[in-house]
């Protein structure tokens, strides 16, 4: 989901922004320009620096409890997501400050990658974007995505790389996929789409363009196979078969 339906006038001056302490020192600094920026453009920011995940999670969830306009995720697609948890279906909006790998959500909002403080300018400015998000449900529980949901041979390098705990950066998912491509074979998927049902052995395709690829519109998608993990933005989610679905307007974005 990557459209964007409207604008709005909302004037947004609290904010509430998260960081990730144990990131190491370069992103703490990042994060630590990009605050100093908003404090300085005039906006109140309430600065959460959590030790785990769980507990940036917990405090996102008491942040939109407690009345914020605004959430700031200042790390990587990890925090972000934790972050669209909060503000999906609110009308909070979510501010991105990319200091991660792979900045998958920044890229998608045009936010600019290696800058915190022009990150930070494009929150300060209060440009607020409505934009469609996807959700994820599966055995009762709701998982919100604002790019991509992967399964088949992304997941299996997903969770190869998370099992490695050399190298670090982007080299590890480097060679969890080669080692994975060493050993690729087909996986049996159902897809079930709004008006039809594929039954399919699944391998992989590197891009649209590639006869071997298929591509098809829905707005709701059940994906089923054994032993694949559904990957949202880049994280774990849960296990096939999973429910998605696309949800118009349901996150507001500082763009």
């Amino acid at each position: 989901p990557r459209q964007a339906d409207s604008h709005t006038g909302v004037t947004v001056t609290h904010l509430t922004v998260l960081t990730n302490p144990t990131a190491g020192h370069a992103a703490a600094q990042a994060a630590e320009a990009a605050i100093t920026h908003l404090r300085a453009r005039g906006l109140t920011v309430t600065h959460h620096a959590a030790s785990s995940a769980s507990e940036s999670h917990a405090l996102a969830q008491e942040a939109a409890r407690t009345g914020a306009r605004g959430i700031v995720a200042a790390g990587g697609d990890g925090l972000v997501s934790i972050a669209l948890q909060a503000v999906a279906s609110t009308p909070i909006a979510l501010g991105v400050i990319p200091i991660g790998t792979g900045n998958d959500c920044a890229r998608m909002l045009d936010i600019p990658l290696g800058d915190p403080v022009a990150a930070a300018e494009v929150i300060a400015t209060g440009n607020i974007r409505v934009i469609d998000a996807g959700r994820i449900q599966y055995d009762g529980t709701t998982t919100w995505f604002a790019t991509v949901v992967a399964s088949g041979f992304d997941s299996l390098v997903n969770d190869r790389a998370n099992r490695m705990r050399w190298p670090r950066g982007r080299r590890r998912y480097d060679i969890a996929m080669a080692l994975e491509a060493a050993k690729l074979r087909p996986l049996p998927f159902r897809i079930e789409l709004d008006d039809q049902v594929i039954e399919t052995d699944v391998t992989l395709g590197t891009h649209v363009d590639l006869p071997e690829v298929s591509t098809f519109r829905s707005r709701r998608v059940r994906l089923s196979a054994a032993d694949i993990t559904a990957y949202a933005d880049g994280d774990p989610v849960a296990p096939l078969p999973v429910d998605i679905e696309v949800v118009p307007g349901a996150l507001s974005v500082f763009a």
